[in-house]
C-alpha cells in the first residue's frame, strides 16, 4: 500500500507497539536552515521586525549651563513624550517628560503644512543627532510635509517663528 506524505502527515506522529513515536520522512534540512529558514516571499527577510516607537516631530539642540556643561538635545516625540539628552564631560544622560499639552497640540497645528520657503535640517538620515562644535548644533528640525510634495521630512522653521517659540517653551534648555 503506497500513501502519499501529505495524507500520513495529516495523522501525525504514530506511536509504535515499542512506545516510540514514527514520524512521517521529511527533507534533511542543516542547521542553519532550522535557524534562518528561507523568506517565504520575494523580498522578505528573517530578520524580527524592531518597533522603534513614535516618530519625532521636532528637535533641539543647546548647551544647558549647570553643574556641568551639557550638549543638550531634546526630541518632542509624535504622542507628546519628549526626551532630553545630555551630552556632557562624563556620562551621558536621559531624561523623559511629557510636553505642555497646549503647546503641542500648538506644535502639531503648526506642522500641519510646513511653509514651502522653509530650508531643508541639515538633521537627517544617519545625522540626527549634531555634534555639539558643529556650525547646526543649534538648529531646530520640525517634520512635515511641504504643500505639492509627496514625502515629509525634517524642516528650519524661521528665527523668531511661533513654531521656533514653541519648540524652545517645550524643550526649555534655554
Amino acid at each position: 500500500m503506497c500513501c502519499r506524505l501529505k495524507d500520513i502527515e495529516k495523522l501525525g506522529p504514530v506511536v509504535a507497539k515499542n512506545g516510540f513515536s514514527i514520524r512521517p520522512f521529511r527533507e534533511k534540512r542543516s542547521l542553519v536552515d532550522n535557524y534562518f529558514p528561507k523568506p517565504g516571499r520575494k523580498g522578505e527577510t528573517n530578520m524580527p521586525k524592531l518597533n522603534l516607537g513614535v516618530g519625532v516631530i521636532a528637535c533641539y539642540g543647546n548647551w544647558l549651563r549647570g553643574d556641568d556643561d551639557f550638549f543638550t538635545h531634546v526630541l518632542i516625540l509624535r504622542n507628546g513624550q519628549c526626551w532630553r539628552l545630555g551630552q556632557g564631560l562624563e556620562q551621558v544622560m536621559l531624561h523623559t517628560f511629557k510636553a505642555n499639552a497646549i503647546k503641542f497640540n500648538q506644535l502639531k497645528a503648526a506642522l500641519v503644512s510646513i511653509p514651502s520657503a522653509w530650508p531643508s535640517s541639515s538633521y537627517g538620515g544617519y545625522n540626527f543627532i549634531t555634534a555639539a562644535e558643529s556650525a547646526n548644533a543649534r538648529e531646530i528640525a520640525v517634520y512635515g510635509k511641504k504643500p505639492g510634495f509627496s514625502l515629509a521630512g525634517y524642516f528650519v522653521p524661521p528665527a523668531g517663528s511661533p513654531v521656533e517659540a514653541l519648540v524652545k517653551a517645550i524643550a526649555h534648555i534655554d
